[in-house]
């Protein structure tokens, strides 16, 4: 198998895992605070620029990536999914915490100290075990979508679009 279509899975691995924690966080708002003007394109908004944001990303790095799968081709894939799985972590993380407080964590996060935020987050009426089990099914999204584009094969028309 051939990196590129090796990337072509991780890429799409990471637009599964983008879709689903954007879909979570529109039904967390949504059953938080409510059908809100422009929810759902402020979603859909959001998502495309997970998608650019990510694929930029993972396209700079390809060539490191090519580089390690052609030695070790599961060890790179291995990598680059454990990357995916700590980013949609930190999301998740912010995700929660916004939900807690109701404000961007990025709008305020100079003005109070660690220990501030973790008292707000530590006094919050949250079910922490509720948490961590959709924060789990959200990890165990990442090898799952992994395996099952690992089924399909990329011609070489499917492919063009990617690099665009």
């Amino acid at each position: 198998m051939k990196s590129f279509e090796r990337y072509c899975r991780i890429l799409g691995t990471f637009s599964v895992v983008s879709f689903c924690l954007r879909i979570y966080e529109a039904v967390s708002v949504y059953a938080i605070f409510g059908v809100k003007e422009n929810l759902l394109l402020h979603e859909a908004l959001g998502f495309v620029g997970d998608i650019a944001l990510g694929i930029t990303i993972l396209l700079i790095f390809f060539p490191i990536y090519s580089l390690i799968a052609k030695k070790h081709g599961t060890t790179a894939n291995v990598v680059w999914l454990s990357f995916i799985g700590f980013f949609s972590t930190v999301h998740f993380v912010l995700l929660q915490y916004f939900l807690t407080q109701f404000k961007p964590l990025g709008a305020f996060l100079y003005k109070y100290s660690y220990d501030e935020i973790l008292f707000t987050i530590s006094t919050s009426d949250q079910h922490y075990l509720k948490i961590a089990l959709i924060l789990l099914v959200m990890l165990a999204i990442i090898p799952i979508s992994y395996f099952i584009l690992k089924k399909i094969s990329f011609s070489k028309k499917a492919k063009y679009p990617l690099l665009v």
